[in-house]
């Protein structure tokens, strides 16, 4: 279940209900019109895109991979395009995938090694840079530029599971 709190008014209501599935986490968009649940269970995994002022699902885009600790989804301030973690659970493959929102077409993919899941990501405030973490096995941060998938570097060194990353609100830290 994912319900909606409003705090100025104390009013609640339910956005959506999936007996059988699991919501991972959640995001806001950017002008908080839109929310992108990340989910799992009967299926497989999944990120459903939201338009919160009509409350209906817009976008359901399918992936694999989803834990209680793993998978997240982020949609950019334009709705346009959804970056998406993947993991295939044979071969511990992990990937990110750019999609076209309203389409689902890929716009890119990039491959982030071998580990468990996808545990956090972010979007800067200006989206040119998109960051990925997990850290079951590979602790590694990768920044990535989010238009093109294009790895920028690695910030090596982290010593356990990343399960958080989080921009300043002028992009100059992560």
């Amino acid at each position: 279940v994912v319900k909606l709190h409003d705090l100025a008014d104390g009013r609640e209501r339910i956005l959506w209900q999936a007996p059988g599935r699991v919501v991972r986490e959640l995001s806001f968009s950017a002008d908080g019109t839109r929310l992108v649940a990340f989910t799992s269970g009967a299926g497989g995994a999944a990120a459903v895109t939201f338009d919160i002022a009509r409350g209906v699902a817009l976008s359901t885009n399918v992936t694999a991979g989803a834990t209680i600790h793993m998978g997240v989804a982020r949609l950019s301030a334009d709705h346009r395009r959804l970056y998406l973690s993947h993991s295939d659970q044979q071969t511990r493959q992990l990937t990110v995938r750019c999609l076209n929102q309203e389409t689902s077409q890929e716009i890119w993919q990039a491959d982030l090694g071998l580990d468990f899941g996808v545990s956090a990501m972010a979007l800067s405030p200006d989206e040119k840079v998109m960051v990925t973490g997990s850290g079951y096995e590979n602790s590694t941060i990768r920044v990535w530029d989010a238009g093109t998938g294009k790895l920028l570097t690695k910030l090596e060194g982290h010593t356990g599971w990343i399960s958080e990353l989080t921009f300043s609100r002028d992009g100059q830290l992560l």
